[in-house]
């Protein structure tokens, strides 16, 4: 009779540690899966032209009206998209969808490689459009204030949609060229701030309450 209860606690504890394992696994399954970056806020900087409560103007500047609190809850690694489109798995870290006719807009779907980086990361998508009579060679500043050692290790890419596998690092707070458009045109763009903190050395940053303030100027 002992031996039949021993058994049987025996499969009941694999039965046990199977479904568990299942669990755990559909849930790494499911993290490693691209998803949706949804609730963005999305900008458009008309130049020259009408901007809505989201732009405020300063002189010759467009800058967001409120500032994007930043306060991540955890230190990435940069990863860049490779150039296959068939990824279906954490090799990136953000990346845009194209509309229906296959052309890349910031009105369109952007994913995240993980789930886990939709806390990690700051998703902003955003339009410049020249609406002057004349070229316009544009500039971008990307004010960030707050945390001292946050700031440290923190960094800015910045995708353009029509180039939709190649992210380039921008500094913080300092200006910088942006993009060329003749009258009319626009671009549209993808700023993602994300902290590393892989060559933090004994300064530990309080992931999910150190905070940045972050705005983003073109001129």
């Amino acid at each position: 009779m002992k031996e039949k209860r021993i058994i049987a606690m025996f499969i009941t504890s694999a039965i046990a540690l199977v479904v568990s394992l299942v669990v755990t696994f559909g849930i790494v399954l499911t993290l490693a899966d691209p998803v949706e970056a949804t609730g963005l806020t999305r900008y458009a900087f008309n130049y020259g032209g009408t901007n809505d409560a989201l732009i405020a103007k300063n002189g010759e500047e467009l800058k967001f009206a409120t500032d994007v609190i930043y306060t991540p809850s955890g230190s990435i690694v940069w990863k860049d998209k490779p150039a296959s489109s068939d990824i279906n798995d954490d090799h990136f870290i953000v990346d845009a969808q194209p509309d229906k006719t296959g052309n890349f807009d910031y009105t369109t779907v952007v994913r995240y490689g993980n789930e886990s980086y939709s806390s990690k990361v700051k998703v902003i998508p955003f339009r410049v459009k020249n609406f002057t009579a004349e070229t316009k060679a544009f500039e971008i500043k990307i004010n960030a204030s707050g945390n001292e050692t946050l700031l440290e290790y923190t960094g800015a890419k910045l995708f353009e949609y029509n180039n939709p596998t190649t992210f380039t690092s921008k500094a913080l707070n300092a200006e910088l060229p942006l993009v060329t458009l003749a009258a009319g045109e626009y671009a549209d763009f993808i700023l993602v701030i994300f902290t590393d903190e892989s060559d933090n050395i004994g300064k530990g940053i309080n992931f999910g309450s150190a905070r940045l303030n972050i705005n983003v100027a073109i001129f």
